[in-house]
């Protein structure tokens, strides 16, 4: 029985105990009394099921809530490296321009790409590669700040999201980065292999939207490619 239809028949009851009570002799006073008491108790039992009713629905909902919450953040993960996909991407970088332009702070990201994947495909096989990939994410992950983020962008690129770095700030951060992935072999049957990458960086200009972003980053990556590979470039 839910609470208000337990409210509902406590009053219904009461009028007609009322109605029909024998208030002339202690008799019916004391009839009258236990009458009462017998629906108090009848209500508190029916308000303590409806709070423990509520309390069992609260919980359903905060887990069906978390369960979503928790399947939404996995639809932005990339599931061989664990960083974030390139959906996951698109959007942290839209809400990061609007933040650096609300707070006018510089916010710049990184476009960056392994060099020579396919030799290492071809050579070692794919399952090489896919550590290989899981090793460079890795490394940059120890050499980023909390504020930051690294996106599988696709394939063998991946892009670094840096709210709060101007252009220089920016170059000197992913350079470094660059230079600790090509220090850190990665083990291998064979023995160790070497990791490089090619960056491009780009910085948010005024009136500049995601993609127009993303895009002079790229450029700038190839531009690196073109330049010899193994080197950050700023678009």
């Amino acid at each position: 029985m839910g609470l208000s239809n337990g409210i509902e028949r406590f009053g219904g009851d009461l009028k007609t105990l009322v109605g029909s009570a024998d208030n002339s002799s202690p008799e019916g006073v004391r009839v009258l009394v236990e009458q009462l008491t017998a629906l108090a108790l009848a209500l508190q039992k029916n308000v303590e099921d409806s709070r423990h009713e509520l309390d069992t629905t609260r919980k359903s909902l905060d887990q069906v809530t978390a369960e979503l919450e928790s399947s939404r953040a996995q639809a932005r993960i990339d599931p061989l490296t664990g960083s974030v996909n390139r959906r996951g991407m698109e959007e942290i970088v839209g809400r990061e321009i609007s933040r650096a332009r609300r707070a006018k702070t510089p916010f710049s990201l990184a476009i960056l790409d392994v060099d020579h994947f396919k030799r290492v495909n071809d050579e070692y096989g794919h399952e090489t590669g896919d550590k290989a990939l899981i090793h460079l994410v890795t490394v940059i992950k120890a050499g980023l700040r909390d504020t930051d983020v690294v996106c599988r962008y696709g394939g063998e690129e991946f892009a670094v999201v840096l709210p709060g770095s101007g252009l220089q700030g920016a170059l000197f951060a992913v350079d470094r980065l660059r230079a600790m992935v090509e220090k850190a072999r990665l083990p291998i049957t064979s023995g160790v292999l070497q990791i490089c990458f090619s960056a491009g960086v780009a910085e948010l200009t005024e009136n500049e939207d995601r993609d127009t972003l993303l895009k002079r980053a790229d450029k700038a990556l190839y531009a690196a490619k073109r330049a010899g590979r193994n080197r950050v470039y700023a678009g």
